[in-house]
């Protein structure tokens, strides 16, 4: 079964699997209930371990392994299903005949390869820049393009205290072996860019202070892509800031928010962050505002001393 719908009105049975290690789901999100026609299967110590239980499971039961990202079908009905109602978007609400950039997070890669393949199959799209945007400590799909082929997610030296709670934690995926995403990544994606924790953080911040909505972090990751690109970025990046400018002025953007889906602790740091942001902008124009009395105090100082000058000459 390749839709949740089609489980639903088949009533097939399904057996998903999940590795036990905890770092892989954060621990203070709320587990949605589970359907009757699911069982949840915890095996293996990490992704990687886990889909070869899923795969050898699929094989000895005789039932159908469907994988969460190396799969045609789910890039098909991920990606490009994306892709047409992006673009349906940008061509009847915006009006606009073209992309030029689009910002998209990846772990597996299955959503930005058919997102940018079918984006770039029609006329909208045959100028379009597609961006990957990954993190320091989830960049096992950019790594593997530039080596050519899968690398091994261990690779990747994680300080502890990101290794559970780093903002895009849901892009923490192996690639196996086998993976047609890569192949779809090297011919369709333009560029990478790894983002900082700190972008993501102000990204989040910045898009639920002017949109309401709270983010998760794979998405701040597009944001935060699109902000550096844009030279508008607040934390981090000042030097690439002076540097770059503004390199999306005059273009059709678009930054793929892909979910909310995040823990409460998470939540309290992106709104602690917007405190102490607050905070600071709010000293920062009073100390502006004091400089201005202060200047305007000065200038009518000077004034009547100058005044008080030409009297005495006048005398």
């Amino acid at each position: 079964p390749r839709t949740t719908p089609a489980i639903q009105r088949q009533y097939l049975e399904n057996l998903v699997f999940n590795s036990n290690t905890p770092f892989t789901i954060d621990s203070n999100v709320k587990p949605k209930p589970t359907p009757p026609f699911v069982t949840i299967e915890s095996s293996g110590i990490d992704l990687l371990e886990s889909q070869k239980i899923a795969r050898a499971t699929s094989n000895s039961s005789k039932n159908i392994y469907i994988s969460s990202y190396n799969d045609e079908d789910i890039i098909m009905g991920n990606g490009a299903t994306l892709g047409l109602e992006i673009s349906k978007q940008i061509s009847e609400l915006y009006r606009e005949d073209r992309i030029d950039y689009i910002f998209a997070p990846v772990g597996g890669g299955a959503l930005i390869s058919g997102l940018a393949g079918y984006l770039k199959s029609i006329p909208l799209g045959q100028s379009l820049s597609v961006i990957g945007c990954q993190t320091p400590y989830s960049n096992i799909m950019s790594r593997s393009i530039l080596a050519g082929e899968i690398q091994d997610q261990k690779m990747v030296t994680k300080p502890p205290e990101v290794i559970f709670e780093h903002y895009a934690n849901s892009i923490d995926k192996p690639l196996e072996s086998d993976s047609i995403t890569l192949g779809w990544c090297l011919k369709y994606v333009d560029q990478w860019m790894e983002i900082k924790e700190e972008e993501v953080e102000a990204a989040m911040w910045d898009f639920f202070d002017t949109e309401g909505c709270m983010v998760e972090g794979a998405a701040g990751l597009a944001i935060g892509a699109m902000k550096r690109l844009a030279g508008i970025n607040e934390r981090g990046v000042e030097e690439e800031k002076g540097k770059n400018g503004n390199k999306l002025e005059g273009k059709t953007v678009v930054a793929v928010i892909c979910g909310r889906n995040m823990s409460e602790g998470k939540k309290e740091r992106v709104l602690e962050f917007g405190r102490r942001k607050k905070e600071k902008e709010r000293k920062d124009k009073e100390e502006e505002a004091k400089k201005v009395v202060i200047g305007e105090a000065e200038k009518q100082q000077r004034k009547e001393e100058e005044e008080k000058e030409k009297e005495k000459v006048m005398s």
